[in-house]
């Protein structure tokens, strides 16, 4: 539940305090390109990785993936960079640690130093 609250916490920074409602959706066109697009952000970020909470419960870690990475990504007009300091940020205050070294090196790809980084703990 904390790694939710923590995640939500995220997303409504990324998307400039907007609030989504996450009701049941169909498969359509959109949501596959959606989906595809979480996978190739994913990939570049993270490489193999796995979400830790696919472990046990996989179908709400897909959701979740899906959203942060296929939808909120692509608003707004912070830089990838910008994107993985702002999660930082935000995993830190919230003291959701467990989720911070995926992060830490999802920003490091993402282009930021080893001193923004520190900067921004």
């Amino acid at each position: 539940m904390k790694n939710f609250i923590s995640m939500f916490l995220m997303t409504s920074l990324l998307l400039g305090g907007m609030t989504f409602t996450i009701g049941k959706m169909s498969v359509c066109a959109a949501s596959k390109n959606r989906i595809e697009t979480a996978q190739q952000k994913q990939a570049h970020l993270f490489g193999s990785a796995k979400n830790k909470l696919a472990a046990t419960d996989p179908d709400f870690a897909q959701t979740m993936d899906n959203f942060i990475y296929g939808d909120v990504y692509s608003r707004g007009k912070l830089t990838e960079k910008q994107r993985e300091l702002l999660t930082i940020t935000a995993l830190t205050a919230s003291q959701t640690l467990d989720s911070l070294p995926a992060q830490v090196q999802a920003a490091l790809k993402a282009g930021a130093t080893p001193v923004e980084i520190k900067e921004t703990l």
